[in-house]
């Protein structure tokens, strides 16, 4: 009897009209409607806060890839630029030793004709200089500004550390002659053209 029932087309019929009474019922009570609606944007809902967390997950494997592949490159031209800027503090600095000044207007000519310095440093010299001879014209400024010293300059100096930052490069130079001598100078270098340039150095601000 039961298999009877369950067969029969009548109870299948019956079966879809009240599917179809139980969905215009949902449509038209407010309470199931309200029900309906708030269970559709829970499942909004979580679907868009999951399509946020695998979005997310994405970009953050894409930058972390992109800094891996990009670090070599970055660390490659830091290392050049250090190597660069080093080389050319070096230069200036052992030029300089190596130059015999009558006193600090000579200095203040031979920095004026170097192209391995910026303006802004000549006038930052000659302005210290000549501001302290017209204070002391005996005297003078009575240390030696480029090195930061008054009697303990070295004869050749060597780099020993760099700090670099994105707008310049701090090299501190050590002297290496005469023997026993450990005077320090520190020289800042930035970059212009693709060539590193004397910005500041011993007691010369930036």
């Amino acid at each position: 009897m039961t298999s009877l029932v369950a067969a029969s087309p009548w109870v299948r019929i019956v079966d879809r009209r009240q599917v179809a009474h139980l969905n215009g019922r949902s449509q038209k009570d407010p309470v199931l409607k309200h029900r309906n609606w708030t269970r559709q944007n829970r499942i909004t809902a979580t679907a868009f806060q999951n399509m946020k967390a695998q979005n997310l997950v994405q970009c953050v494997l894409i930058s972390c890839l992109s800094m891996i592949m990009l670090a070599p490159i970055a660390r490659g031209d830091d290392a050049a630029d250090i190597a660069k800027a080093s080389r050319a503090a070096e230069k200036f600095i052992n030029d300089y030793v190596a130059t015999t000044f009558p006193d600090q207007r000579a200095v203040i000519d031979w920095v004026n004709k170097r192209q391995d310095v910026f303006p802004i440093f000549k006038e930052r010299l000659s302005k210290l200089y000549l501001d302290a001879l017209k204070a002391d014209p005996e005297s003078g400024y009575g240390a030696d500004a480029i090195l930061s010293t008054v009697e303990n300059a070295g004869t050749k100096y060597r780099t020993v550390d760099t700090f670099y930052r994105r707008e310049h490069i701090r090299v501190t130079l050590k002297a290496i002659a005469p023997a026993g001598n450990d005077h320090k100078v520190e020289v800042v270098m930035m970059e212009d053209g693709g060539r590193w340039l004397v910005q500041s150095c011993g007691d010369i601000p930036m």
